[in-house]
């Protein structure tokens, strides 16, 4: 029960405690009648003691709500990107299995993602170039166990390289990753 004062007697510890400590109900425009620890503690036992239903919700939720769990998932990554690239180092085959997941769920995308690359390439290649040369530096890559990366990038804001032999380095997939299309020698 509410007091004139704005105090409330928790009924979980018995506590007499500030309204503040107290989850208000839109629902029936009361305050919960356990405070914010003692209601956090018992949703917290449920969710060990519930492990399926919990899951189980939480999918269902998810699936009802797509486009608040990827804003949610950016969010995120966008909020905490060490412990996000951490995770990644610390577990590459999840990882991997994720991507692989993401792919077979994202055809279309991922389709159209490498004819946009293919048709950049193929603009971004000069008649003059040397494929057997250019053939040699993947074969090179594929025996060091390294990616081919293009030194000044084929797509940027700032300028478009070519995809020819003088233009290729091989690089590890960190660095590469790092680099990404951002970097390019003599970059103003």
């Amino acid at each position: 029960m509410t007091t004139a004062d704005g105090r409330q007697i928790c009924k979980a510890c018995q506590v007499d405690k500030v309204l503040a400590d107290f989850h208000f109900r839109n629902d029936n425009g009361k305050y919960r009648a356990v405070c914010k620890a003692c209601w956090g503690a018992r949703c917290k036992k449920w969710h060990q003691d519930n492990p399926e239903r919990r899951k189980a919700h939480r999918d269902k939720w998810e699936r009802k709500n797509p486009g608040h769990v990827t804003k949610r998932k950016a969010d995120y990554r966008e909020r905490h990107p060490i412990k996000y690239r951490l995770w990644n180092l610390l577990n590459p085959e999840k990882k991997k299995q994720l991507n692989k997941d993401w792919k077979s769920r994202n055809r279309p995308r991922v389709a159209a993602q490498a004819a946009k690359r293919r048709a950049a390439l193929a603009q971004a290649t000069p008649k003059w170039a040397d494929f057997e040369a250019i053939q040699d530096v993947f074969i090179e890559a594929e025996y060091f166990q390294l990616e081919v990366d293009h030194t000044v990038p084929l797509t940027s804001k700032l300028v478009c390289g070519l995809h020819c032999e003088d233009n290729l380095q091989l690089m590890t997939t960190a660095d590469n990753r790092r680099k990404s299309n951002k970097y390019w020698p003599d970059m103003p």
